[in-house]
């Protein structure tokens, strides 16, 4: 609906609103003009990754951008983007939307001046607020009665597809589930989500006069939301009769209590970072908080700067081979973050001081390539950077490039017989530390589950992580780390050595006796603290017969050798009984996959690996592969189950990630991956297309 245009009343700006039982209200941003001929003050609202807090001005057009301890309207000003401007969002990229009733357009803003840098949609009836769906990342448009979707901006205009109808809503909210929630002068709705099997089916679930902005608040453990606030317009211009109510939809009939009255013109809310409640009044935004000063809100589009990641961790290319090194960028839940450029450089070697650029696409990636051009080798090292909304430069971490020569010949002249041994291979999986904040937002969202839970199911894993190992081991050093136990798994396949004839047929190879020798394997350990280690779970399930065994075998055409094992584990009983305690979902498997082909001349190998924990694969003790573990630990979490196991049975992880290693050197390299839900099956059950 559009925003009714009539006289202010005016207020003490210094003066907010009266606090209802267990509320308190404060002025977080005042002075708004109160002398304007007509019409409403500050209207949209939305926070940055900084938690500043941005503003529109309906009728002056003007955004307004203060920090987080709030400010003058007067000093705040960025810039002017038009008139009758209502709705602010940032999406999960940090880049900022505002609607322009007027003109019934949605516009890009550059959140560091203000200006408008793009156009997102045009056409649109009456626009209002401005949403972010926290599933898909697109736009959701209040207008004229009407839910208008705005999907896949990339900087050009997109067209709006209708979401939901015969709504009057003007503010709206997300849910984290991706439910919708919003009001407009009476009805609230309830919207089912984009993931929902009937998207965007509207409930009324209570009704409150004049209802305006809309925000809501965290359920206890393990319950869906049953409140919400509504933020009201006042009767008419000359009286301070609007409240914010509190709506307890969890009962029939719904009970509606004020916690903030005494308001003039309440229009669009937002909850900040700290998880307390800004509401927009003629002249001023308030702060609502618990009386005793926490908040219970669930943030609304609070921008987090993404994290950006560089891989593979290290690789070698071939004389004449262009190295492929891919930037992700994605959210504190993992989710990919598209439209995002993307600045490479080569810090040092060969190729210092060469930079590109790229977009991040649907996938958050964004892909720069290093031509192996130079005639005596080396190694570069390469960073990426992004700049967030705030202007802030966020940095990947570096990964090397290993530039090698062309291959050397072959042993033996042509015609004659010949030997060849592959290298010693070694893989260790382990838990490399993460972010809590990250962590416990991707647990409490997206399992879902409760934030207390969540954290403390996040410091145990951050508590359990493992020593990171070296980039390099001699007989010793490896020694010493096996009897060290921080690991989960451990796969180590000595060099294995054959003996051709004249034709390239194998005549002999070690049969077994000189690489179980030299071969190792542990399903790993779960630290338990005080430096004790408990022994993982071995896999025991319906596949075991193919786990644990190391197979040699000679090809039908006796012309390769063929190495594999398969392993599989996961968390201790004890751990696992905790983590379930927690978060209701038992431990998926973590399992690894090793394939060589040794030839006459050459080798090659495939490591297939679950996406959880990190991998770091030696080639000849020097490390060719960086895996990091999956940043959706809700995703890897959840694959468990919730069912608590017998020891031994349970759920195999089903993502995973292959890579190769070829003869003479050549790098690792990530290969086509598989169905991501059938991933395990297929590997486990040798139906893939990588082992010959």
């Amino acid at each position: 609906m559009t925003l009714c245009v009539v006289p202010p009343a005016v207020k003490d700006a210094s003066a907010a609103g009266v606090a209802g039982t267990g509320y308190a209200v404060s002025d977080f941003a005042t002075g708004f003009d109160t002398f304007l001929p007509f019409g409403p003050g500050p209207v949209g609202l939305a926070f940055d990754s900084q938690g500043n807090l941005y503003s529109t001005g309906y009728l002056s057009g003007n955004v307004y951008k203060f920090p987080p301890t709030g400010g003058t309207f007067e000093s705040s000003m960025l810039s002017n983007v038009g008139f009758r401007v209502t709705g602010l969002a940032f999406d999960r990229g940090g880049r900022l939307f505002v609607a322009r009733q007027s003109q019934g357009d949605v516009k890009q803003l550059d959140p560091l001046t203000g200006s408008i840098i793009g156009t997102v949609a045009s056409g649109l009836c009456g626009p209002n607020a401005v949403a972010v769906d926290p599933l898909t990342n697109d736009l959701f448009i209040s207008s004229c009665g009407t839910v208008q979707r705005l999907s896949g901006y990339q900087g050009q205009p997109v067209t709006p597809t209708l979401f939901a109808s015969n709504v009057a809503v003007d503010g709206l909210t997300f849910a984290p589930d991706g439910t919708l929630f919003g009001t407009g002068g009476g009805p609230i709705y309830r919207i089912t989500g984009t993931s929902d099997p009937t998207p965007g089916t509207p409930t009324v679930i209570a009704d409150v006069t004049r209802g305006d902005g809309i925000a809501l608040l965290a359920p206890e453990q393990g319950r869906p939301i049953t409140q919400l606030v509504v933020n009201t317009n006042n009767s008419n211009a000359f009286t301070n009769d609007g409240t914010i109510d509190l709506v307890d939809f969890s009962s029939n009939p719904v009970t509606i209590t004020p916690i903030v009255s005494g308001g003039n013109r309440g229009d669009f809310v937002a909850v900040g970072p700290d998880k307390c409640l800004y509401a927009t009044q003629s002249d001023e935004i308030e702060k609502v908080t618990s009386a005793d000063g926490s908040c219970p809100f669930i943030p609304t589009g609070v921008a987090v700067a993404p994290t950006i990641t560089l891989a593979p961790a290290t690789q070698m290319v071939d004389s004449g081979v262009t190295a492929a090194v891919t930037a992700t960028l994605a959210d504190s839940g993992g989710i990919p973050v598209p439209g995002i450029a993307v600045t490479f450089s080569v810090v040092s070697g060969p190729h210092a001081g060469r930079t590109g650029a790229g977009t991040t696409d649907a996938s958050g990636q964004a892909g720069f390539g290093l031509l192996n051009d130079v005639t005596s080798g080396g190694t570069d090292v390469v960073a990426a950077t992004y700049t967030d909304s705030s202007g802030t430069q966020h940095s990947s971490s570096q990964v090397q490039v290993v530039m090698g020569q062309a291959p050397n010949p072959l042993p033996g002249p042509p015609g004659q017989a010949m030997s060849f041994t592959s290298p010693d291979f070694k893989i260790v999986r382990y838990i490399h530390t993460f972010d809590k904040s990250g962590c416990q937002a991707d647990l409490q969202f997206n399992l879902p589950t409760a934030e207390t839970n969540a954290g403390l199911a996040c410091d145990g894993l951050i508590g359990s992580a493992n020593v990171v190992p070296p980039d390099s081991f001699d007989n010793s050093g490896w020694t010493q780390f096996v009897a060290s136990k921080q690991y989960r798994a451990i796969v180590h396949v000595p060099a294995l050595h054959v003996t051709c004839s004249k034709d390239g047929h194998i005549t002999s190879f070690d049969q077994g006796q000189q690489i179980e020798k030299g071969f190792e394997v542990s399903e790993g350990f779960t630290p338990s603290g005080n430096g004790q280690f408990d022994p993982a779970e071995p896999y025991l399930g319906s596949q075991s017969d193919l786990f644990g065994d190391l197979d040699l075998t000679l090809s039908p055409a006796g012309d390769a050798v063929v190495v594999s094992y398969i392993t599989g584990s996961r968390l201790s009983t004890e751990a696992r009984l905790v983590a379930f305690g927690l978060l209701g979902y038992d431990a998926p498997y973590v399992w690894t996959v090793f394939r060589e082909r040794v030839t006459c001349s050459s080798f090659n190998v495939v490591i297939v690996n679950s996406d959880f924990p990190t991998t770091n694969m030696y080639v000849d003790d020097s490390l060719a592969m960086f895996q990091p573990q999956t940043p959706r630990l809700a995703n890897f979490i959840r694959s468990g189950g919730t069912q608590f196991h017998d020891v031994g049975l349970g759920n195999l992880d089903p993502i995973c990630s292959i890579n190769e290693a070829k003869t003479r050197g050549s790098a690792l390299v990530p290969l086509p991956s598989l169905n991501p839900t059938s991933c395990a099956l297929a590997i486990i059950t040798e139906n893939w297309p990588y082992v010959t």
